[in-house]
């Protein structure tokens, strides 16, 4: 019998794209519980989880949950990259600063392509380690130009390509390029979505407010929490500070056994057991 054709690659399967964003919102629990008093996290701002300083300044995350490698010309590196790129200058000219870091379990893909000393360039790599200077801005200008190529068909996406073509002018005018390498960090093999649940349920352990409470259940309320709140529409609906947190885990006690029998916790124990 020849072997079944696979029609649908993993990673676009339905249960990919949910456990990318069960991974997403685990990783946002973590975030919340990392919050100081002056700090608040946005679920599904400008990136996937935006960490912000009360009166400026941050950090923005794309997340991304894959099995294999990636590398500067996969999809979701080079729409990232220009995401970051536009947000950065964006904010740039009204003032303000952002960090933004792209952060998967992926592995980083060997590189192909540009040549330095007869070996293959490794752009990422080598931007992982804190190369800068002409060859490194040029490299990834490159990067960014080769993914507007070809993309021009309609009229969204040549106002896109204008976008990162101004962008890409603002920072040649500016000598701007090593402040935009320094604000943008590249974060593979993270740890997976079993290891955040993980780190979830030993945070909360350590936590004055959470002792005698169930920390599997207590995690999966925070998980929901912020599962919901990536759903709202409202921005303000989206956002977490960590005196919510204080009150959610000061309420725990009394709710947390009834919360426990709910629809909603049911859920999220299936999901996590397919």
């Amino acid at each position: 019998m020849p072997p079944v054709p696979q029609l649908l690659h993993p990673e676009r399967a339905a249960h990919a794209t949910i456990r990318g964003f069960l991974y997403q919102t685990c990783l946002g629990v973590v975030r919340w519980l990392e919050l100081s008093a002056g700090e608040i996290l946005i679920c599904e701002g400008d990136e996937d989880l935006d960490r912000l300083v009360l009166g400026g300044g941050g950090v923005s995350e794309q997340v991304k949950a894959y099995s294999g490698s990636l590398g500067p010309g996969d999809r979701a590196v080079g729409e990232s990259l220009r995401n970051f790129l536009l947000s950065y200058v964006a904010l740039r000219r009204r003032g303000e600063e952002r960090r933004f870091r792209f952060i998967t379990t992926a592995r980083l893909k060997r590189p192909r392509g540009g040549e330095r000393d007869g070996r293959p360039f490794d752009l990422l790599r080598a931007w992982q380690a804190g190369e800068r200077g002409a060859e490194m801005a040029g490299g990834v200008r490159a990067l960014l130009a080769d993914l507007e190529s070809g993309d021009g068909e309609t009229l969204a996406q040549r106002r896109r390509m204008a976008e990162v073509e101004a962008a890409l002018a603002w920072l040649d005018r500016h000598a701007a390029w090593d402040r935009f390498l320094d604000a943008v960090e590249w974060s593979f093999d993270a740890p997976d979505l079993a290891q955040v649940r993980q780190e979830i349920r030993n945070r909360l352990r350590s936590r004055e407010e959470a002792r005698g409470l169930p920390a599997d259940t207590l995690a999966d309320r925070l998980i929901v929490e912020l599962l919901e709140a990536s759903s709202c529409k409202e921005v303000g609906e989206r956002l977490r500070t960590a005196a919510d947190l204080d009150r959610l885990l000061a309420a725990a006690g009394s709710e947390l056994a009834s919360w426990a029998g709910s629809p909603a916790a049911i859920q999220i124990c299936t999901v996590f057991d397919e």
